[in-house]
């Protein structure tokens, strides 16, 4: 499955009140780059050491369509790119 057959653009949206925005996924990059900050957080968080240990992630079905590699991110959030 390639980056462009993932979704659509779409609208990010949360309840008003939260110290969250609104955000339009412009594109398929936009879109990979949302769906990796969400899949590195229990990682980045210190709740698992690898992205594959966190049970409750869509991230196990992507990687059974081939979109990431089992060992994605190594369980290092360094490997991605994302710091706070």
């Amino acid at each position: 499955m390639s980056n462009d057959t993932l979704l659509p653009p779409c609208l990010i949206t949360v309840e008003p009140g939260c110290r969250y925005w609104e955000h339009l996924l412009r594109d398929a990059a936009d879109y990979r780059a949302h769906l990796d900050y969400v899949h590195i957080n229990p990682v980045k968080h210190g709740l698992v050491e690898r992205v594959a240990d966190w049970p409750c992630s869509t991230f196990h079905r992507l990687v059974a369509d081939g979109v990431y590699p089992l060992d994605w991110a190594g369980g290092f959030e360094s490997g991605v790119g994302y710091e706070d």
